[in-house]
Protein backbone atom coordinates (compact mmCIF):
# COMPACT_ATOMS: atom_id res chain seq x y z
CA UNK A 1 0.00 0.00 0.00
CA UNK A 2 1.61 3.30 -0.92
CA UNK A 3 2.73 5.70 1.68
CA UNK A 4 -0.76 8.38 1.83
CA UNK A 5 1.62 11.91 1.77
CA UNK A 6 0.88 15.60 2.76
CA UNK A 7 2.04 18.51 0.83
CA UNK A 8 3.99 20.95 2.72
CA UNK A 9 2.68 24.05 1.53
CA UNK A 10 5.94 24.69 -0.98
CA UNK A 11 5.95 22.83 -4.15
CA UNK A 12 9.88 22.95 -4.53
CA UNK A 13 10.14 21.34 -0.87
CA UNK A 14 7.17 18.38 -1.76
CA UNK A 15 9.60 18.10 -4.85
CA UNK A 16 12.72 17.34 -2.94
CA UNK A 17 10.40 15.09 -0.44
CA UNK A 18 9.51 13.08 -2.88
CA UNK A 19 5.93 14.33 -3.50
CA UNK A 20 4.95 15.43 0.26
CA UNK A 21 6.08 14.52 4.21
CA UNK A 22 5.11 10.71 4.91
CA UNK A 23 1.95 11.71 6.94
CA UNK A 24 1.07 11.21 10.53
CA UNK A 25 4.71 11.48 11.46
CA UNK A 26 6.76 14.03 13.40
CA UNK A 27 9.44 16.36 11.11
CA UNK A 28 11.82 18.60 12.67
CA UNK A 29 12.17 21.82 10.90
CA UNK A 30 15.95 23.24 12.12
CA UNK A 31 17.05 26.99 10.85
CA UNK A 32 18.59 30.32 12.74
CA UNK A 33 16.46 33.34 13.26
CA UNK A 34 15.43 34.68 10.06
CA UNK A 35 15.88 31.68 7.96
CA UNK A 36 11.98 31.21 7.12
CA UNK A 37 10.71 28.69 9.97
CA UNK A 38 7.68 30.33 11.03
CA UNK A 39 6.74 30.90 7.21
CA UNK A 40 7.17 27.68 6.07
CA UNK A 41 5.34 26.93 9.20
CA UNK A 42 2.40 28.92 8.02
CA UNK A 43 2.68 27.55 4.81
CA UNK A 44 2.24 23.79 5.99
CA UNK A 45 -0.54 25.10 7.93
CA UNK A 46 -2.54 27.05 5.17
CA UNK A 47 -1.87 23.86 2.57
CA UNK A 48 -3.86 22.02 5.24
CA UNK A 49 -6.51 24.38 5.19
CA UNK A 50 -6.52 23.57 1.20
CA UNK A 51 -6.77 20.11 2.05
CA UNK A 52 -9.72 20.69 4.20
CA UNK A 53 -7.76 19.50 6.82
CA UNK A 54 -8.06 20.80 10.88
CA UNK A 55 -5.27 22.08 11.84
CA UNK A 56 -3.36 23.98 14.97
CA UNK A 57 -0.94 25.96 14.96
CA UNK A 58 0.79 26.48 18.29
CA UNK A 59 2.82 30.10 18.68
CA UNK A 60 5.03 30.03 21.75
CA UNK A 61 7.33 32.84 19.82
CA UNK A 62 4.61 35.33 19.33
CA UNK A 63 1.60 36.26 20.06
CA UNK A 64 -1.55 35.80 17.67
CA UNK A 65 -2.13 39.18 16.82
CA UNK A 66 1.95 39.39 15.96
CA UNK A 67 0.73 36.02 13.95
CA UNK A 68 -2.32 37.70 12.05
CA UNK A 69 0.68 40.78 10.93
CA UNK A 70 3.33 38.02 9.50
CA UNK A 71 0.31 36.48 7.61
CA UNK A 72 -1.12 39.67 6.45
CA UNK A 73 2.57 40.71 5.27
CA UNK A 74 2.17 37.88 2.43
CA UNK A 75 -1.47 37.97 1.94
CA UNK A 76 -2.25 35.04 3.47
CA UNK A 77 -5.88 34.91 5.48
CA UNK A 78 -5.95 32.35 8.50
CA UNK A 79 -9.16 31.56 8.50
CA UNK A 80 -9.50 28.15 9.57
CA UNK A 81 -6.49 27.72 11.17
CA UNK A 82 -7.03 27.42 14.97
CA UNK A 83 -4.28 29.42 16.37
CA UNK A 84 -3.33 28.69 20.03
CA UNK A 85 -0.57 30.93 22.32
CA UNK A 86 -0.37 29.67 25.40
CA UNK A 87 1.93 32.54 26.93
CA UNK A 88 -1.78 34.39 26.77
CA UNK A 89 -2.99 32.54 29.22
CA UNK A 90 -0.39 33.27 31.95
CA UNK A 91 -1.33 35.72 34.38
CA UNK A 92 1.17 38.10 36.60
CA UNK A 93 0.31 36.06 39.39
CA UNK A 94 1.71 32.78 38.51
CA UNK A 95 4.52 34.35 36.76
CA UNK A 96 5.53 35.69 40.35
CA UNK A 97 5.06 32.72 42.26
CA UNK A 98 8.10 31.31 44.12
CA UNK A 99 8.65 27.27 44.10
CA UNK A 100 10.84 25.41 46.83
CA UNK A 101 10.83 22.04 45.67
CA UNK A 102 11.00 22.48 42.23
CA UNK A 103 13.23 24.56 39.76
CA UNK A 104 10.55 27.09 38.55
CA UNK A 105 11.55 26.44 34.87
CA UNK A 106 10.75 22.70 35.24
CA UNK A 107 7.22 23.52 37.05
CA UNK A 108 6.61 26.08 33.87
CA UNK A 109 7.48 23.44 31.16
CA UNK A 110 5.66 20.81 32.70
CA UNK A 111 2.25 23.73 32.75
CA UNK A 112 3.70 24.60 28.68
CA UNK A 113 3.41 21.43 27.62
CA UNK A 114 0.38 20.60 29.29
CA UNK A 115 -1.57 22.81 27.83
CA UNK A 116 -0.22 22.30 24.23
CA UNK A 117 -1.76 18.35 25.52
CA UNK A 118 -4.65 19.69 26.15
CA UNK A 119 -5.33 22.15 22.80
CA UNK A 120 -3.99 19.28 20.81
CA UNK A 121 -6.90 16.71 22.44
CA UNK A 122 -9.55 19.34 22.30
CA UNK A 123 -8.70 20.15 18.54
CA UNK A 124 -7.83 16.74 17.52
CA UNK A 125 -6.35 17.88 13.82
CA UNK A 126 -4.97 16.71 10.79
CA UNK A 127 -1.58 18.57 11.44
CA UNK A 128 0.33 20.42 13.93
CA UNK A 129 2.79 23.49 13.75
CA UNK A 130 4.50 23.82 16.87
CA UNK A 131 6.88 27.47 16.90
CA UNK A 132 8.97 27.04 18.09
CA UNK A 133 11.05 24.62 20.51
CA UNK A 134 13.31 27.62 21.62
CA UNK A 135 11.25 28.52 24.31
CA UNK A 136 10.55 24.56 26.30
CA UNK A 137 14.26 23.83 25.31
CA UNK A 138 14.82 27.03 27.74
CA UNK A 139 12.50 26.01 30.35
CA UNK A 140 14.31 22.58 30.65
CA UNK A 141 17.55 22.66 32.90
CA UNK A 142 19.09 19.62 31.32
CA UNK A 143 18.47 17.33 28.10
CA UNK A 144 16.45 14.25 30.43
CA UNK A 145 14.01 16.96 31.45
CA UNK A 146 13.43 17.78 27.74
CA UNK A 147 13.51 14.51 26.61
CA UNK A 148 10.87 13.25 29.39
CA UNK A 149 8.23 16.29 27.89
CA UNK A 150 8.91 15.96 24.40
CA UNK A 151 8.04 12.04 24.81
CA UNK A 152 4.87 13.03 26.11
CA UNK A 153 4.39 15.19 23.71
CA UNK A 154 5.50 12.84 21.05
CA UNK A 155 2.80 9.91 22.37
CA UNK A 156 -0.38 12.54 22.37
CA UNK A 157 0.71 13.36 18.62
CA UNK A 158 0.77 9.63 17.92
CA UNK A 159 -2.49 8.84 18.99
CA UNK A 160 -3.94 12.09 17.37
CA UNK A 161 -2.77 10.45 14.35
CA UNK A 162 -1.70 13.82 13.10
CA UNK A 163 1.31 15.26 10.77
CA UNK A 164 3.41 17.63 12.73
CA UNK A 165 6.21 20.50 12.12
CA UNK A 166 8.38 21.20 15.19
CA UNK A 167 10.67 24.03 14.63
CA UNK A 168 13.44 24.62 15.87
CA UNK A 169 15.61 27.58 16.59
CA UNK A 170 19.30 27.39 16.05
CA UNK A 171 21.41 28.66 18.46
CA UNK A 172 24.37 30.26 17.12
CA UNK A 173 27.58 28.97 18.59
CA UNK A 174 25.99 26.25 20.67
CA UNK A 175 25.89 22.75 19.44
CA UNK A 176 22.09 21.35 19.17
CA UNK A 177 21.00 18.47 21.46
CA UNK A 178 20.90 15.03 19.29
CA UNK A 179 17.93 14.07 21.22
CA UNK A 180 15.69 16.37 19.79
CA UNK A 181 16.63 14.60 16.63
CA UNK A 182 16.41 11.17 17.30
CA UNK A 183 12.39 10.72 17.82
CA UNK A 184 11.80 12.97 14.73
CA UNK A 185 11.05 10.72 11.28
CA UNK A 186 12.53 13.78 9.36
CA UNK A 187 14.68 16.84 9.59
CA UNK A 188 14.91 19.89 7.50
CA UNK A 189 17.46 22.52 7.66
CA UNK A 190 16.99 26.27 6.91
CA UNK A 191 19.98 28.11 6.50
CA UNK A 192 21.00 31.54 5.30
CA UNK A 193 24.54 33.03 4.93
CA UNK A 194 24.84 36.79 4.19
CA UNK A 195 27.31 38.48 1.05
CA UNK A 196 29.60 41.05 1.36
CA UNK A 197 27.20 42.61 -1.69
CA UNK A 198 23.84 41.69 -2.77
CA UNK A 199 21.34 39.72 -1.38
CA UNK A 200 21.82 37.42 1.36
CA UNK A 201 21.48 33.58 0.36
CA UNK A 202 19.26 30.82 1.99
CA UNK A 203 19.17 27.50 1.43
CA UNK A 204 17.41 24.31 2.43
CA UNK A 205 18.15 20.59 2.69
CA UNK A 206 16.61 17.41 3.72
CA UNK A 207 18.82 16.10 6.01
CA UNK A 208 16.71 13.05 6.95
CA UNK A 209 13.51 11.15 5.85
CA UNK A 210 12.54 7.60 7.30
CA UNK A 211 10.89 5.14 4.71
CA UNK A 212 11.72 7.55 1.54
CA UNK A 213 14.24 8.53 -1.12
CA UNK A 214 14.64 12.58 -0.80
CA UNK A 215 16.59 14.76 -3.14
CA UNK A 216 19.86 14.97 -1.67
CA UNK A 217 22.03 18.29 -1.09
CA UNK A 218 21.55 22.14 -0.57
CA UNK A 219 19.33 23.84 -2.56
CA UNK A 220 18.89 27.85 -2.75
CA UNK A 221 15.41 29.13 -1.42
CA UNK A 222 13.92 32.81 -1.30
CA UNK A 223 11.83 34.26 1.10
CA UNK A 224 9.29 36.24 -1.10
CA UNK A 225 5.68 38.10 -0.21
CA UNK A 226 4.16 35.07 -0.89
CA UNK A 227 6.12 32.51 1.35
CA UNK A 228 9.11 30.41 0.91
CA UNK A 229 10.19 29.95 -2.65
CA UNK A 230 12.64 26.24 -3.14
CA UNK A 231 14.63 25.89 -6.19
CA UNK A 232 15.49 22.33 -6.59
CA UNK A 233 18.77 21.41 -8.44
CA UNK A 234 18.97 20.64 -12.04
CA UNK A 235 18.63 16.69 -12.47
CA UNK A 236 19.35 15.63 -15.75
CA UNK A 237 16.53 13.08 -16.73
CA UNK A 238 15.91 11.04 -20.08
CA UNK A 239 14.44 14.21 -21.15
CA UNK A 240 13.18 14.83 -24.74
CA UNK A 241 15.22 11.93 -26.54
CA UNK A 242 12.93 11.02 -28.90
CA UNK A 243 12.94 14.27 -30.25
CA UNK A 244 15.99 12.93 -32.28
CA UNK A 245 19.11 14.91 -32.88
CA UNK A 246 19.00 17.33 -35.97
CA UNK A 247 21.01 20.55 -36.78
CA UNK A 248 20.15 24.47 -35.86
CA UNK A 249 21.04 26.46 -38.41
CA UNK A 250 21.74 30.22 -38.64
CA UNK A 251 20.18 31.33 -41.72
CA UNK A 252 23.38 32.56 -43.20
CA UNK A 253 24.90 29.70 -45.58
CA UNK A 254 28.78 30.89 -44.65
CA UNK A 255 28.42 30.71 -41.17
CA UNK A 256 26.29 26.90 -41.40
CA UNK A 257 29.27 25.73 -43.68
CA UNK A 258 32.04 26.81 -40.91
CA UNK A 259 30.26 24.92 -38.51
CA UNK A 260 29.78 22.01 -40.46
CA UNK A 261 26.56 22.14 -41.57
CA UNK A 262 24.83 24.31 -38.33
CA UNK A 263 24.99 23.40 -34.52
CA UNK A 264 23.36 20.41 -33.32
CA UNK A 265 20.32 20.17 -30.83
CA UNK A 266 21.48 19.11 -27.67
CA UNK A 267 24.80 20.55 -27.53
CA UNK A 268 26.54 23.25 -26.00
CA UNK A 269 28.47 25.93 -28.25
CA UNK A 270 30.81 28.55 -26.37
CA UNK A 271 31.14 31.94 -28.55
CA UNK A 272 34.58 33.17 -27.13
CA UNK A 273 36.36 36.49 -27.84
CA UNK A 274 36.96 40.42 -26.69
CA UNK A 275 34.70 42.72 -26.23
CA UNK A 276 32.84 44.07 -29.27
CA UNK A 277 34.15 41.48 -31.38
CA UNK A 278 29.91 40.18 -32.24
CA UNK A 279 29.56 36.91 -29.82
CA UNK A 280 26.01 38.31 -29.10
CA UNK A 281 25.04 38.92 -32.63
CA UNK A 282 25.50 35.17 -34.02
CA UNK A 283 24.01 34.23 -30.75
CA UNK A 284 20.76 36.69 -31.64
CA UNK A 285 20.85 35.03 -35.51
CA UNK A 286 20.34 31.51 -34.10
CA UNK A 287 17.86 32.87 -31.52
CA UNK A 288 16.45 34.73 -35.58
CA UNK A 289 16.72 31.75 -37.57
CA UNK A 290 14.80 29.60 -35.21
CA UNK A 291 12.37 31.77 -34.61
CA UNK A 292 11.37 32.07 -38.33
CA UNK A 293 11.06 28.36 -38.29
CA UNK A 294 8.95 28.28 -35.34
CA UNK A 295 11.09 27.63 -32.64
CA UNK A 296 11.59 29.24 -29.33
CA UNK A 297 14.45 31.32 -27.84
CA UNK A 298 15.29 32.26 -23.99
CA UNK A 299 18.02 34.45 -23.59
CA UNK A 300 19.36 35.40 -20.11
CA UNK A 301 20.87 38.65 -20.10
CA UNK A 302 23.81 39.40 -17.11
CA UNK A 303 25.48 42.13 -19.45
CA UNK A 304 22.99 44.43 -20.65
CA UNK A 305 19.13 44.98 -20.62
CA UNK A 306 16.15 44.26 -22.44
CA UNK A 307 16.01 47.71 -24.15
CA UNK A 308 19.99 48.10 -25.15
CA UNK A 309 19.37 44.75 -26.73
CA UNK A 310 16.58 45.86 -28.97
CA UNK A 311 18.45 49.10 -29.62
CA UNK A 312 21.44 46.32 -31.33
CA UNK A 313 19.27 44.32 -33.19
CA UNK A 314 17.04 48.02 -34.60
CA UNK A 315 20.35 49.00 -35.62
CA UNK A 316 21.17 45.97 -37.42
CA UNK A 317 17.94 45.89 -39.19
CA UNK A 318 17.71 42.85 -37.37
CA UNK A 319 13.78 41.95 -36.79
CA UNK A 320 14.29 40.09 -33.59
CA UNK A 321 11.80 42.03 -31.50
CA UNK A 322 8.96 40.99 -34.09
CA UNK A 323 9.75 37.98 -32.47
CA UNK A 324 9.55 38.98 -28.97
CA UNK A 325 5.86 40.39 -29.42
CA UNK A 326 5.07 36.78 -30.64
CA UNK A 327 6.63 34.96 -27.50
CA UNK A 328 8.72 33.08 -30.08
CA UNK A 329 11.90 34.83 -28.54
CA UNK A 330 12.25 35.82 -24.90
CA UNK A 331 15.19 38.04 -23.31
CA UNK A 332 15.57 37.54 -19.40
CA UNK A 333 17.45 40.46 -17.38
CA UNK A 334 19.57 38.65 -15.10
CA UNK A 335 20.76 40.59 -11.74
CA UNK A 336 23.55 38.63 -10.47
CA UNK A 337 23.24 40.44 -7.27
CA UNK A 338 20.06 38.92 -5.96
CA UNK A 339 19.59 36.01 -8.21
CA UNK A 340 20.71 32.82 -6.71
CA UNK A 341 22.50 30.13 -8.98
CA UNK A 342 19.17 27.90 -7.85
CA UNK A 343 16.54 30.80 -9.09
CA UNK A 344 18.58 31.13 -12.19
CA UNK A 345 18.72 27.08 -12.63
CA UNK A 346 14.27 27.44 -12.19
CA UNK A 347 14.26 30.25 -15.00
CA UNK A 348 15.97 28.12 -17.74
CA UNK A 349 13.76 24.98 -16.36
CA UNK A 350 10.21 27.11 -16.73
CA UNK A 351 11.54 28.37 -20.21
CA UNK A 352 11.80 24.86 -21.61
CA UNK A 353 9.71 23.09 -19.71
CA UNK A 354 6.70 25.90 -20.16
CA UNK A 355 8.07 27.69 -22.83
CA UNK A 356 9.36 24.77 -24.70
CA UNK A 357 12.15 26.74 -25.33
CA UNK A 358 14.56 25.07 -27.71
CA UNK A 359 17.82 27.44 -27.70
CA UNK A 360 18.98 28.67 -24.34
CA UNK A 361 21.51 31.95 -24.75
CA UNK A 362 23.42 32.66 -21.01
CA UNK A 363 24.97 36.58 -22.22
CA UNK A 364 27.47 36.25 -20.57
CA UNK A 365 29.05 33.78 -18.53
CA UNK A 366 31.41 36.38 -17.20
CA UNK A 367 28.19 37.71 -16.00
CA UNK A 368 26.59 34.21 -14.48
CA UNK A 369 30.13 33.77 -12.50
CA UNK A 370 28.88 36.77 -10.33
CA UNK A 371 25.68 34.60 -9.49
CA UNK A 372 28.12 32.39 -8.27
CA UNK A 373 29.13 33.13 -4.40
CA UNK A 374 31.81 30.85 -4.50
CA UNK A 375 34.01 29.87 -7.70
CA UNK A 376 34.81 26.41 -7.01
CA UNK A 377 31.52 25.48 -7.34
CA UNK A 378 31.19 27.17 -10.90
CA UNK A 379 32.05 24.42 -13.06
CA UNK A 380 30.34 21.90 -11.27
CA UNK A 381 26.95 23.59 -11.37
CA UNK A 382 27.30 24.69 -15.49
CA UNK A 383 28.27 20.59 -15.73
CA UNK A 384 24.53 19.85 -14.18
CA UNK A 385 23.20 22.75 -16.31
CA UNK A 386 24.88 21.68 -19.53
CA UNK A 387 23.94 18.13 -18.54
CA UNK A 388 19.66 19.06 -18.32
CA UNK A 389 19.97 21.03 -21.51
CA UNK A 390 21.48 18.20 -23.18
CA UNK A 391 18.88 15.56 -21.98
CA UNK A 392 15.98 18.08 -22.65
CA UNK A 393 17.80 18.38 -26.12
CA UNK A 394 18.29 22.03 -26.09
CA UNK A 395 21.09 23.92 -27.57
CA UNK A 396 23.04 26.02 -25.31
CA UNK A 397 24.92 28.98 -26.27
CA UNK A 398 27.28 30.29 -24.02
CA UNK A 399 29.03 33.52 -24.21
CA UNK A 400 32.11 34.26 -22.74
CA UNK A 401 34.11 37.70 -22.62
CA UNK A 402 37.77 37.66 -22.68
CA UNK A 403 39.72 40.27 -20.79
CA UNK A 404 41.34 42.86 -23.01
CA UNK A 405 40.78 43.47 -26.30
CA UNK A 406 43.81 43.71 -28.52
CA UNK A 407 47.52 41.81 -28.01
CA UNK A 408 48.22 37.85 -27.75
CA UNK A 409 47.50 38.41 -24.04
CA UNK A 410 43.89 37.92 -23.79
CA UNK A 411 42.52 35.60 -20.86
CA UNK A 412 38.83 34.16 -19.94
CA UNK A 413 37.54 34.47 -16.71
CA UNK A 414 36.85 30.79 -16.36
CA UNK A 415 37.93 27.56 -18.23
CA UNK A 416 35.38 25.51 -19.32
CA UNK A 417 36.12 24.54 -22.18
CA UNK A 418 36.41 20.66 -21.68
CA UNK A 419 32.75 20.99 -20.94
CA UNK A 420 31.62 22.34 -24.57
CA UNK A 421 30.98 20.54 -27.41
CA UNK A 422 31.56 23.39 -29.65
CA UNK A 423 34.01 26.34 -29.49
CA UNK A 424 33.38 29.86 -31.88
CA UNK A 425 36.55 32.04 -31.60
CA UNK A 426 35.92 35.98 -32.41
CA UNK A 427 39.02 37.86 -32.97
CA UNK A 428 39.78 41.14 -34.15
CA UNK A 429 42.74 41.32 -37.36
CA UNK A 430 44.43 43.77 -39.24
CA UNK A 431 43.92 44.18 -42.91
CA UNK A 432 44.61 47.25 -45.21
CA UNK A 433 45.05 49.96 -42.07
CA UNK A 434 41.65 48.90 -40.85
CA UNK A 435 40.33 46.56 -38.21
CA UNK A 436 38.15 44.16 -38.63
CA UNK A 437 36.25 40.48 -36.94
CA UNK A 438 36.93 37.19 -37.70
CA UNK A 439 35.43 34.02 -37.06
CA UNK A 440 36.71 30.43 -36.76
CA UNK A 441 35.52 27.74 -35.15
CA UNK A 442 38.53 25.81 -33.32
CA UNK A 443 36.84 22.64 -31.85
CA UNK A 444 33.63 20.32 -32.69
CA UNK A 445 32.84 17.28 -30.05
CA UNK A 446 29.46 16.15 -32.45
CA UNK A 447 31.42 16.06 -36.33
CA UNK A 448 33.57 17.95 -38.98
CA UNK A 449 33.84 21.72 -38.94
CA UNK A 450 35.76 24.13 -41.40
CA UNK A 451 39.23 25.26 -40.33
CA UNK A 452 39.38 28.46 -41.99
CA UNK A 453 38.87 31.56 -40.60
CA UNK A 454 36.13 34.12 -42.04
CA UNK A 455 35.43 37.19 -42.03
CA UNK A 456 32.84 38.91 -39.90
CA UNK A 457 31.36 42.15 -40.65
CA UNK A 458 28.14 44.07 -38.15
CA UNK A 459 26.54 46.51 -40.00
CA UNK A 460 23.30 48.77 -40.61
CA UNK A 461 22.77 45.91 -43.53
CA UNK A 462 22.96 42.97 -40.79
CA UNK A 463 25.34 40.03 -39.64
CA UNK A 464 27.63 39.14 -43.01
CA UNK A 465 30.15 36.19 -42.87
CA UNK A 466 32.70 35.89 -45.69
CA UNK A 467 34.45 33.35 -47.57
CA UNK A 468 37.21 31.62 -46.22
CA UNK A 469 40.47 33.21 -45.73
CA UNK A 470 43.87 31.87 -46.17
CA UNK A 471 46.79 34.45 -46.24
CA UNK A 472 47.11 35.27 -42.23
CA UNK A 473 50.00 36.05 -40.56
CA UNK A 474 50.32 35.90 -36.61
CA UNK A 475 47.17 33.60 -36.03
CA UNK A 476 48.45 32.27 -33.19
CA UNK A 477 49.83 34.97 -31.49
CA UNK A 478 46.36 35.99 -31.06
CA UNK A 479 46.18 38.90 -33.09
CA UNK A 480 45.70 37.83 -37.22
CA UNK A 481 47.08 39.97 -40.11
CA UNK A 482 45.61 39.82 -43.43
CA UNK A 483 48.42 39.55 -45.75
CA UNK A 484 46.42 39.02 -48.67
CA UNK A 485 44.08 41.11 -51.22
CA UNK A 486 41.66 43.83 -50.69
CA UNK A 487 39.43 42.29 -53.03
CA UNK A 488 39.17 38.88 -50.94
CA UNK A 489 37.51 40.83 -47.84
CA UNK A 490 33.86 42.24 -47.36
Amino acid sequence: MPQELVSSGVPGLDYLLGGGFPARRIYLVHGPTGSGKTTLGLQFALGGVRAEQSTLYVTLAETHEEMLQVAESHGWVLDGIVMFAPQSSVNAEESNDQYTLFHPGEVELTDLISKIIGAIRQAKPARVVVDSLADIRLLARDPLILLRQMRLLRAVLTEINCTVLLLNNLLTGRDQPDHLETFAHGIILLEYSDSQYGAVRRCIAVNKLRGANPVSGRHDAKLTTGGLVVFPRLLADTGDAERGFHLIKSGLPELDVLCGGGLESGSSTMIIGSAGTGKSTIAAQFALAAAKCGESTSMFLFDETDRSCRMRWHGMNMPLSDYVEKDLIQTVTVDPTSVSPGEFCHMVRVSVEDRDARIIVIDSLSGYMQVMPESRFMEVHLFELLKYLAARNVLSLLIVTQHGILGSDLESPVDVSYLIDTILLMRFFEAAGEVRKAISVVKKRLGQHERSIRECHIGSDGLRIGEPLRKFHGVLTGVPAFRGHETQLL
